[in-house]
C-alpha cells in the first residue's frame, strides 16, 4: 500500500505524458491504415482532399486534429494535478 501511495503517483506522470503525446501518432496511423485498406473515415477523407486539392476540407481536418491534441494535453495537465499533489501548487 505504501508503494502504491508514494511511488505510483510519481511514476504515473511520465506515463500520462507519453499517452497524450502519442495521440498524434495514433491519428497518423489511422490515416495510413484507412488509406491502405480503403476504410471510410477521416483518413480516407484526408487522402481524397489531398488528391483533389480541397484546401478548405484539409484545413478543417487539421483544425480538428490540432484541437484534439491540444485537448488531450489539457486533460493530461489536469490529470497531473490529480496524480501528484506537488503539481497543484
Amino acid at each position: 500500500q505504501m508503494l502504491m501511495r508514494h511511488a505510483f503517483r510519481n511514476a504515473m506522470l511520465p506515463v500520462v505524458t507519453l499517452i497524450t503525446l502519442n495521440l498524434g501518432y495514433v491519428v497518423a496511423g489511422a490515416i495510413t491504415v484507412e488509406a491502405v485498406f480503403a476504410w471510410p473515415g477521416i483518413g480516407g477523407l484526408t487522402v481524397e482532399a489531398l488528391n483533389a486539392r480541397d484546401y478548405p476540407v484539409l484545413q478543417g481536418i487539421f483544425l480538428l486534429l490540432g484541437v484534439s491534441i491540444v485537448m488531450a494535453n489539457l486533460i493530461a495537465d489536469l490529470a497531473y494535478g490529480l496524480l501528484d499533489p506537488r503539481v497543484r501548487q
